[in-house]
This record gives structure tokens, sequence and C-alpha cells, in this order.
């Protein structure tokens, strides 16, 4: 079970992840929202959601400076970009944050699917790692 962190100034995109994400198919429980970086770090330190979408332009705390912080404090967490801009820098801090996926607005249901997918391999793969790694 896991928890999704959907982070964007725009309440649209928010209801959009929202309603085309197959959240139960992926065994993600609980969604939680927030509107910049800055907040959406602060829910990351205090909830440790697994999966984090996030947008790249945003008020306050950007997509890059938010993925440059939690990465270093959360590197097992799973990050989605979700951005407005095909920009190559953007897609440059995706990357080396270790993105899983960078789609771009307006979400595409299928996309979107196809990167939780991914994001959830990965999660299960880093659980039995630990499973496996821990002292019998």
């Amino acid at each position: 079970m896991y928890q999704a962190l959907i982070i964007d100034d725009e309440k649209p995109v928010r209801v959009a992840i929202t309603a085309l994400g197959n959240w139960q198919q992926h065994h993600i429980t609980e969604l939680l929202y927030a509107t910049n970086g800055q907040e959406g770090l602060s829910i990351l330190r205090e909830r440790t959601p697994q999966l984090v979408f996030v947008d790249m332009r945003m008020p306050i705390m950007n997509g890059v400076d938010f993925l440059e912080a939690a990465k270093q404090e959360f590197p097992q967490t799973q990050y989605i970009v979700v951005s407005g801009y095909d920009d190559f820098k953007y897609a440059q801090v995706a990357i080396k944050s270790g993105a899983i996926d960078y789609i771009l607005k307006p979400v595409d249901e299928k996309d979107l699917n196809a990167a939780i997918e991914r994001a959830v391999i990965a999660l299960n793969r880093i659980s039995v790692d630990q499973i496996e790694d821990s002292p019998a």
C-alpha cells in the first residue's frame, strides 16, 4: 500500500491526475496534495509518501528546487515530473534528480498510468531489496 503526493499550483491539473490515475490497481491508497514545492517538501517530511508528482514551474519553491532537496532527503521515493514545458533544462534536472518519468501537460491517461506502473515496480523492487538485506 502506497501514498502519492501531487504537487502542482494549478487545481485543474491536480484534479486531472486524481481522476486519470488507476490508483487502486497500483495499490495507492491515499493521495496527498500541495500547491508549491515548499508545501510539498513539508508534506513529504511529515507523511513520507512513496510516489511524488511534481510540476516544474510553481510559486514559492519550483520543481527544480523541490527535486534537488527532496531527492537528497528521500532517495528511495519515486518522482514523476508533470510539466507544461518541454524545456531541455527541466528534463535534465529531472534526470539528474532521478525522476522516473517526465509527463507533459495536458496529462494523458495512458502516459500517466504507465509512469505510475514504472514507479510502483521500482518501489516493489526497493521493498524486496530491503527485506533481502535485513538481518535474519
